[in-house]
């Protein structure tokens, strides 16, 4: 994380690409839209490898975020 800069400095933060969306600060790409109701942990895992099978938005690498990760949302 050597020469990062502070998350105030950064400007345009979120790139919005249509189906995702890429975080500047961490270097992460979002689903721009996912589940519209609670799913179970293994029914998440279902889904992303539905995704990783159809190469969703050009990627097959797709996974669950850290909690790390989905607290840099906020």
């Amino acid at each position: 994380m050597k020469n990062r800069k502070p998350l105030e400095y950064i400007e345009n933060k979120y790139e919005d690409h249509g189906e995702i969306v890429i975080d500047h600060a961490t270097g992460l790409m979002w689903q721009k839209s996912g589940s519209d109701h609670w799913i179970s942990h293994e029914d998440g895992n279902k889904y992303i490898q539905g995704l990783n099978n159809e190469n969703f938005a050009g990627y097959n690498d797709w996974r669950m975020p850290t909690i790390d990760e989905l607290i840099s949302l906020l």
